[in-house]
């Protein structure tokens, strides 16, 4: 049984899309695809090439395509967009869209969308990382993506420079296929801040949310019933020497007027009685705030007073 040849326009959509995507189209197997992609890399690499930039951007035929526009949604619908450019009629512009995860919540982009720059194996993108790279093809991913020559690592430019600066890691890292890692690497290489946009969403609505439930607050409790103060000796003291400064004029100021809304919303403070200072420092300060019905937090200031005072 002999193989099937490999014909020069199934040759060029090779890299051009996920390999899966590429072998049903084709009719063949995906490792076929991938060992043919190698094939052409090291054909390619003896080839004497010029210096060929291509267009950081998609061209006006992928924008058309797809939708194109910035106010549009950015989550990947299951179907796959084939269109010939005009520039050059034996180039398809392919973009798979996979919704495995794309409802997700750590992986929705908040700007976008996000499309990959026309450019083809062997030619040259300038990258924000490295300089000026030969492109080896495209990244096996959601959303796929230049990869430098004989190299896994990806062509930063484009959208995806703007995605680095305004995604968080997660939805960079699973519609990109990288690591969260080496997203964090990028980000940190291009002096791009930690908490950007996507990453205060990503915060805001999932992290502080999930920590809300009253099961994370009782497992927080749990974990903290019981345990002795870090706080040292000299930390303790540095502590009092600060609190027994002579205030200023404009502080007194403040406080008054701090106090003075806190009394005409909830009242004069409730003053404490002997049975209730008896039990401070008896028990975990949590357990003693529930039985006396005052909060942690006066618990907590009531027994630094009253260590300071028996000193």
């Amino acid at each position: 049984m002999r193989f099937r040849k490999w014909t020069p326009s199934e040759d060029r959509l090779v890299g051009t899309a996920l390999d899966a995507d590429i072998a049903r189209q084709l009719g063949r197997t995906e490792s076929a695809v991938k060992s043919r992609r190698a094939i052409l890399e090291r054909e390619q690499a003896r080839r004497e090439t010029k210096p060929i930039f291509s267009d950081p951007k998609p061209c006006r035929a992928a924008l058309e395509a797809l939708g194109g526009g910035r106010g549009q949604s950015s989550l990947f619908s299951p179907t796959q967009t084939r269109k010939k450019c005009s520039t050059d009629p034996d180039a398809l512009i392919i973009v798979p869209r996979d919704p495995s995860l794309a409802e997700d919540d750590r992986y929705k982009f908040i700007d976008g969308p996000y499309y990959p720059p026309r450019t083809a194996r062997g030619r040259f993108l300038v990258c924000q990382l490295r300089g000026t790279v030969k492109v080896g093809g495209y990244s096996d991913a959601p959303i796929p993506w230049p990869r430098i020559w004989r190299r896994r690592s990806l062509v930063i430019c484009g959208d995806l420079l703007r995605a680095l600066r305004t995604e968080s890691v997660y939805a960079v890292s699973y519609h990109w296929g990288l690591s969260r890692a080496i997203v964090s690497y990028y980000r940190q290489q291009l002096s791009i801040p930690r908490h950007n946009p996507g990453t205060y969403r990503l915060f805001r609505e999932i992290v502080i949310e999930a920590a809300r439930t009253p099961e994370a607050c009782a497992k927080i409790c749990a974990a903290k019933e019981g345990k002795p103060s870090t706080e040292s000796v000299r930390d303790r003291e540095r502590l009092r020497r600060i609190q027994r400064r002579p205030k200023s004029k404009s502080w007194r100021r403040k406080m008054s007027e701090r106090l003075r809304r806190r009394f005409g919303l909830l009242g004069p403070f409730r003053p404490w009685t002997p049975k209730e200072l008896a039990m401070v420092g008896t028990r975990p300060d949590r357990e003693v705030a529930r039985r006396i019905n005052r909060s942690l937090s006066s618990v907590r200031a009531k027994k630094f007073v009253l260590r300071a005072t028996l000193k």
